[in-house]
């Protein structure tokens, strides 16, 4: 389901669909970012890498017109703080395998609350969830691999 599905009107032959993703790995020395790690303290959107120094408000109120516009509007979340407490819960832990019990007791609401918060983060593409896959049966992740260069595999 797509965010533009919780719109109420139709915006047929009113929108065009643009895909919007934060600046790759290439296009850093564009930008004046020296490597991946000053990319990713700044943040991957244009207007933070092309800031002279990193600035703490642009990331505090590109998220405040995220949860406005974007989350509560569209998906009716009333308590932001648990959910922006999610989200930089799941940036700060960005590619570790995820223990959404653990989150909710974290953040202080149910886990099904935070499921669908998860839901409405990756919807609107601020997060992509990475599912395991396998080929069928009741196989799982027992425990997340560890190795000298990264965190979890």
């Amino acid at each position: 389901m797509a965010a533009t599905g919780k719109f109420k009107d139709s915006l047929a032959g009113r929108k065009a669909q643009v895909h919007l993703v934060p600046v790759l790995p290439e296009e850093l020395a564009a930008f004046g970012v020296r490597n991946l790690r000053d990319r990713l303290h700044r943040g991957g959107l244009p207007p933070a890498l092309l800031a002279p120094e990193r600035d703490s408000d642009f990331f505090a109120e590109w998220i405040d017109s995220f949860y406005a516009r974007d989350i509560q509007e569209l998906f009716r979340v009333e308590k932001r703080q648990p959910f922006i407490k999610l989200f930089e819960l799941a940036l700060a832990e960005n590619a570790a395998m995820v223990d959404v019990t653990r989150w909710a007791r974290e953040v202080g609401i149910s886990r099904q609350t935070t499921v669908r918060y998860l839901d409405a983060l990756e919807t609107t593409h601020a997060l992509t969830v990475i599912r395991p896959f396998n080929n069928g049966g009741r196989q799982e992740i027992v425990e997340p691999r560890r190795c000298a260069n990264h965190k979890v595999l």
